[in-house]
């Protein structure tokens, strides 16, 4: 049975080491801890701690290259390997190395041109969620993106990306017949259909 909290007369008790005052933690008849802000049911009380933090927006464990917070340990050090060349995980098909197993799986589908995630409005996959997600902003014509130099929208941030490029010196692109640089791909594409062929 979960049982809820009345934190009302416990509201002066002062939080422990791990920030979480103990009147939020309430052990049940079947020896679990329930959250007294969600009620979800967790088995020991270190798994509430992590829990908890997400509530409360704390995040004790923070890179150092990044600053970016976790609240768990065993996250930070996953991320830190995105950070750094160490790849633990290769693929056996192309052996491109990757730092976290996640992203081994989703590579995988660059070969088997799966796309498991598909819009509902045009059908198109990705290999992806965050992905689709992005894409979603080209049906509802909402640009939440903003260019920091001109202010421009864009419905994704990749486009954004792209299009930050132009607002640097530097052309990584390059055609290869009259040498006319550009800072996107697809523009130097484009170029090289127009004018040379």
């Amino acid at each position: 049975m979960m049982e809820t909290l009345d934190t009302s007369e416990n509201a002066n008790v002062v939080a422990g080491p791990s920030g979480i005052r103990p009147c939020l933690l309430k052990q049940t008849e079947r020896n679990g801890f329930v959250c007294g802000l969600c009620h979800k049911e967790f088995a020991g009380s270190w798994e509430f701690d992590i829990h908890y933090r997400t509530h409360i927006g704390e995040k004790p464990f923070v890179g150092d290259v990044c600053k970016r917070g976790f609240t768990q340990k065993g996250d930070l050090d996953r991320h830190y390997r995105t950070h750094s060349s160490e790849k633990l995980f290769v693929c056996d098909i192309c052996q491109k190395g990757f730092g976290l197993k996640f992203n081994l799986k989703t590579h995988y589908r660059t070969h088997t041109a799966e796309k498991p995630f598909v819009c509902d409005i045009c059908q198109k996959g990705f290999t992806r969620r965050v992905n689709l997600d992005n894409h979603y902003g080209i049906h509802s014509g909402e640009k939440t993106f903003e260019c920091d130099v001109c202010k421009k929208g864009f419905a994704n941030r990749s486009n954004l990306a792209r299009h930050a490029q132009t607002h640097t010196e530097q052309k990584r692109y390059e055609c290869r017949i009259c040498g006319k640089a550009s800072t996107d791909g697809s523009n130097c594409n484009r170029h090289h259909k127009e004018k040379h062929k």
